[in-house]
């Protein structure tokens, strides 16, 4: 039989109205015992002996942050030296929603160098027509930049094939229950609007606003998604 711990803690009191600390917090951590995190523990306790504290050295972030009771004479790189073994903790511990939330973290940014890349083709590409056509080779212009972007469409699938992976894992963190949002909202996904609208573009006739609207393919999806975000969260009000 599995055991889970929870550990209740509480921050802040009912007394009169303090800036330090204006609202009573109450958190819980609950803790599936069959993920062991001993070895994470002791090597933090180690590290923080290292610093030269005691072995039974307990932080308590408030007074840490605020610089009071047994911290009120550190120096500030003594302080940050805690909060850094404690950050550096929560990243190798195995707290699952931790772990989740920074994948997704690296895989936005993953995601974003290609885009940015992508991106930086468009503009030169562009800059480079804009300055051949004010510059008097407006002939030539058409030509150039339609080579120079047969030469790097190769581009256009590398990038975006790297920019699926963080689209795909918010897919499988929100049907796996493990955001604020209903699984339900998994189908919101950005992919899935875009094969949506990716099919109603190819259902309409050879035309002017066809080609705009396939070229503001992402852009009317952000649109879309933010917008059914916002119906959500404000469905709970």
């Amino acid at each position: 039989m599995k055991e889970l711990s929870i550990f209740v803690d509480e921050s802040g009191d009912f007394g009169e109205y303090a800036k330090h600390s204006p609202f009573y917090i109450i958190t819980m951590i609950l803790h599936d015992q069959s993920q062991d995190i001993s070895g994470d523990i002791a090597k933090l306790r180690s590290e923080f002996i290292n610093l030269g504290y005691e072995d039974d050295f307990v932080v308590h972030t408030g007074p840490l942050i605020r610089k009071e009771e047994i911290y009120c004479d550190m120096l500030p790189n003594d302080r940050r030296a805690i909060f850094t073994k404690l950050y550096f903790f929560t990243l190798k511990a195995n707290i699952w929603y931790e772990k989740k939330k920074k994948v997704y973290h690296y895989l936005n940014a993953f995601g974003l160098t290609p885009w940015i890349a992508l991106h930086l083709i468009y503009v030169v590409i562009l800059s480079l027509f804009a300055w051949l056509n004010n510059n008097g080779f407006s002939k030539d212009a058409l030509l150039i930049c339609e080579s120079l972007f047969d030469n790097y469409s190769w581009l256009i699938p590398v990038c975006e094939g790297l920019m699926l992976p963080v689209f795909l894992y918010w897919f499988y963190v929100q049907i796996t229950g493990n955001t604020i949002f209903k699984k339900g909202m998994a189908f919101t996904n950005v992919l899935v609007i875009f094969g949506i609208l990716k099919g109603i573009s190819m259902m309409m006739p050879e035309s002017g606003f066809r080609l705009g609207f396939t070229n503001g393919l992402m852009s009317e999806i952000m649109i879309i998604w933010f917008l059914l975000v916002f119906m959500e969260i404000g469905g709970r009000k």
